[in-house]
């Protein structure tokens, strides 16, 4: 694979990364239409800045970077976290939903081969693995039920105690925070945006999964549904709950074009690998470099602050 790697083509490469950046920054300005729901207007650069920050933890940390991005946000544009994460659970509805389409569009267009890999190779073994963790056991249901039903009756006893609690109130606080986030993203001016940064968002993601193959050697089988195909089995392993989808994204991805498509295992790797890690290189760059944009802005405006009160104090 190593020597397959040394005749790969770097231009298309970052053409690729260039939809990546395109991608990110319409994900920042599409966030920004929500927040702006909640009577907030953050600059596009914070909030482009808190995105790869929270892409950049969640390399560290499997999911981490939805709460980092709310905080570094939050912080710097003085918003309410919770209601942040408000509108971060009604973004990534909106991706999971066209996501779901996504796949329909992808088993409607080549049923028999896309949709039987995907039914075969990747929904069967995802139910497995899931029915395989938490088991048919009955005894797995009834623990759920007692310990639910457990909760239910220890708040009705202890309700006048637990509206007492700190602890209670400032959880219950950051609950109507996170659903007052959700409600007003339905006031949303702006629809129409939002919805076109959605569609330009996944038309990247689509453009980086096609474009990456022409920096393949000897790899000319490609067309445009393809690259909706490997969109879709990428994002597959993107979701999966590891650091950045390492492991996960290389072998779904690497199983479709073996498959498939009769690329040897290292020619597939190599596809996976090159696409993979050329986007979380970026995501590590721009993320360091929108700490530090971040860092430095936030120094920036206390020592303007603090020269701002030593003028008042001498005057």
């Amino acid at each position: 694979m190593v020597d397959y790697l040394r005749e790969v083509k770097l231009v298309w490469i970052f053409v690729t990364l260039l939809f990546g950046t395109i991608s990110h920054i319409s994900r920042a300005y599409r966030w920004s239409l929500l927040i702006r729901s909640l009577g907030y207007k953050p600059s596009l650069l914070n909030s482009f800045s808190a995105v790869m920050i929270g892409y950049l933890a969640n390399i560290a940390f499997p999911r981490l970077g939805e709460v980092t991005r709310c905080g570094v946000l939050g912080k710097k544009e003085k918003i309410p976290v919770d209601e942040l994460i408000g509108t971060v659970i009604i973004e990534r509805a909106f991706d999971l939903l066209t996501f779901f389409l996504l796949i329909v569009l992808v088993v409607f267009l080549e049923a028999d081969r896309f949709g039987n890999f995907i039914h075969n190779e990747i929904f069967i073994p995802m139910v497995k693995k899931f029915y395989g963790v938490l088991g048919y056991s009955f005894l797995f249901w009834l623990s759920l039920v007692l310990v639910l039903g457990g909760m239910i009756l220890l708040y009705h006893l202890f309700k006048d105690r637990l509206h007492q609690s700190p602890v209670f109130l400032k959880a219950k606080g950051m609950v109507k925070g996170v659903l007052s986030g959700i409600k007003a993203v339905f006031k949303m001016k702006g629809k129409r945006w939002f919805l076109l940064h959605t569609f330009i968002i996944w038309t990247m993601y689509w453009a980086m999964s096609f474009f990456i193959s022409f920096a393949l050697p000897n790899v000319t089988i490609f067309q445009p549904v393809d690259g909706l195909f490997l969109l879709v089995v990428g994002t597959f392993g993107m979701t999966a709950p590891v650091q950045g989808g390492f492991g996960a994204f290389h072998y779904f991805v690497t199983l479709g074009l073996t498959l498939l498509y009769g690329l040897t295992k290292e020619q597939g790797l190599a596809y996976a690998t090159i696409s993979h890690e050329s986007q979380t290189l970026l995501l590590i760059v721009l993320g360091i470099l929108s700490l530090a944009i971040t860092f430095f802005i936030k120094n920036k405006r206390e020592r303007d602050g603090q020269t701002a009160d030593n003028t008042t104090k001498n005057s």
